[in-house]
């Protein structure tokens, strides 16, 4: 028997969905989940993904624009 490693589900045979979380303790370990926990894992990290990409091309836009208007006040 297996048991989801977040809501503690009991699964009758492996769900073959791994994940690494962290432990209480500080360490990393790979743990089993159901489908409903590893799918809103799996959104909670595309989220955190997307705004640091997001955040990532803003900045990149906002010093493209600086250095841009920086070199167009020299001419």
């Amino acid at each position: 028997m297996w048991e989801c490693a977040l809501c503690r589900k009991i699964m009758r045979k492996n769900s073959g969905l791994h994940r690494t979380i962290r432990t209480k303790s500080g360490h990393y370990r790979v743990a089993g989940f159901c489908s409903q926990c590893a799918g809103r894992r799996d959104a909670e990290e595309m989220k955190k993904t997307a705004w640091t990409t997001g955040l990532l091309a803003v900045g990149l836009s906002l010093l493209t624009g600086v250095a841009a208007y920086s070199f167009m006040a020299n001419w």
